[in-house]
């Protein structure tokens, strides 16, 4: 892909070509390298390695070199697709705060196109988070999406849509309930260390229990997989926390948003994916 890029310049199959016996194979891989060469032109780049992607561009190689079995193709973009809708629960968290990866970038909105094309690749591992993501757009958004044109990436089928709204109060009530049990372990483990006898450990917690219950759904869903082991360390360096505390709530943490993760497929109410960490 590369090199042609400094080939002549490209040109369409000719009738001739294809009258003389040129295979579909063979014009599906012109119709791809003119489509790489054409979105090349208008970002003024080559697609490299070590370079971000817009989705839009990624789907639109996954696809046609699904349609023409360029599995060497397909993969590659599929690979840059997944950094974004992967299967790790650390991965994830920074993808979301950077709204893409190293490989690829991407809007809240294309989730939906990428739950079609796991589903048209077989890609199951790219389904819980593409699913996820799809549950924190608008719910008019969702059943908008219904009325397009099927096939298309913009379409969600009813069937996800019911998942997606089906697990929205599971995700809410696991995100709730995940806050409550890491800061009463803090608190219940602070209280048997005879040397803590500070209250300013004590105030950040039971804060933390309050200001969940007044967050609205939309910021309570794209947090629920978010560690606050960053918050907790500045509050450290703050004075606000001890060290002990902020160790303390950074392992439990990480093992409870772990497990959370690894209980996402179920929640989404979809087989789990033989490469999704289990609890």
């Amino acid at each position: 892909m590369r090199g042609a890029r400094s080939s002549a310049s490209p040109t369409t199959p000719r009738n001739s070509d294809i009258c003389c016996g040129s295979s579909s194979m063979e014009i599906g891989r012109q119709l791809l390298s003119l489509n790489v060469l054409c979105a090349d032109a208008r970002t003024g780049r080559y697609y490299r390695a070590d370079a971000p992607i817009d989705f839009a561009i990624v789907a639109t190689l996954v696809r046609l070199s699904h349609k023409y079995q360029i599995d060497d193709v397909r993969e590659a973009y599929l690979a840059r697709m997944k950094t974004c809708f992967c299967t790790d629960v650390t991965a994830w968290d920074a993808v979301v705060c950077n709204h893409g990866s190293s490989a690829m970038t991407y809007h809240e909105e294309d989730a939906i196109a990428a739950v079609n094309i796991a589903q048209l690749t077989g890609e199951e591992s790219m389904l819980p988070s593409a699913l996820f993501t799809c549950c924190l757009l608008d719910t008019r958004f969702l059943l908008d999406s219904l009325f397009r044109l099927e096939g298309t990436d913009g379409c969600l089928s009813a069937e996800g849509i019911t998942r997606c709204i089906n697990a929205r109060s599971a995700l809410f009530q696991n995100v709730v309930s995940t806050v409550m049990e890491l800061s009463d372990h803090v608190l219940a483990t602070s209280v048997r260390r005879i040397h803590h006898l500070g209250d300013g450990c004590r105030g950040v917690f039971l804060s933390m229990r309050q200001q969940v219950l007044y967050l609205s759904p939309e910021m309570l869903l794209r947090d629920a997989f978010s560690s606050k082991a960053n918050t907790m360390r500045a509050l450290q360096m703050e004075g606000r926390l001890c060290e002990d505390c902020a160790n303390c709530y950074c392992e439990a943490e990480q093992g409870r948003l772990s497990n959370f993760w690894a209980r996402l497929p179920q929640i989404l109410g979809i087989k789990t994916p033989k490469d999704w960490p289990r609890e």
